[in-house]
This record gives structure tokens, C-alpha cells and sequence, in this order.
């Protein structure tokens, strides 16, 4: 089952744009007093990148 095009998927995978989103992600999350933002951000860019590259 595909749920999506590989043009959507490129359309999405905008890295620039999820570069500056992590940055206020852990930006954010660091001044509410989780040290380990960006370790988790770490993570989950895996898991993401992981499933972008499968739809491709």
C-alpha cells in the first residue's frame, strides 16, 4: 500500500524547512527545562529520514 506519490514525498521533504522547525523544537522544549531536546530531536529526525527514504 502507497499512501503517497514520490512527488509528494519530495514536495515534503523540504530539509530546510525541518532544519528551522527542529531548531524552535528544541529552542522551545531546552527552555522549558528539557535537557535532552535535542538528543530526542536526534531520534526522531532518524525515524523520519528512515521513513522518507522507504517512499522513495
Amino acid at each position: 500500500m502507497q499512501f503517497y506519490s514520490s512527488e509528494d514525498v519530495d514536495r515534503w521533504a523540504d530539509v530546510n524547512c525541518l532544519e528551522k522547525l527542529r531548531k524552535i523544537f528544541v529552542d522551545e522544549l531546552t527552555a522549558e527545562g528539557i535537557a535532552n531536546s535535542s538528543e530526542m530531536l536526534n531520534q526522531l529526525k532518524l525515524i523520519m529520514e528512515e521513513g522518507i527514504n522507504k517512499e522513495k
